[in-house]
């Protein structure tokens, strides 16, 4: 098991009672704009599944709950001294 910050694709990270693993990479549009490239991690545990997508610069931009589907995205950001 690799730590958090080791980017291993098929090799998750536990972290407590969270799993944590990369998903593929893939662009995501969410309403405040489209990210070409994004870091997607899932975080598995007692409180549910949780697919997440990260922009370089931005953070988080969409996180979906994959067993609700309830998804929360990115409306808009600004960036500081910008």
């Amino acid at each position: 098991m690799g730590a958090i910050g080791e980017a291993v694709a098929d090799q998750p990270c536990v972290r407590g009672e969270w799993t944590y693993s990369m998903l593929p990479a893939q662009p995501v549009t969410v309403p405040c704009g489209s990210f070409q490239q994004t870091l997607g991690i899932r975080k598995k545990g007692p409180k549910g599944t949780y697919d997440m997508w990260f922009a370089k610069g931005v953070g988080l931009v969409k996180r979906v709950c994959v067993e609700s589907g309830v998804t929360e995205t990115l409306v808009s950001y600004k960036i500081a001294g910008q």
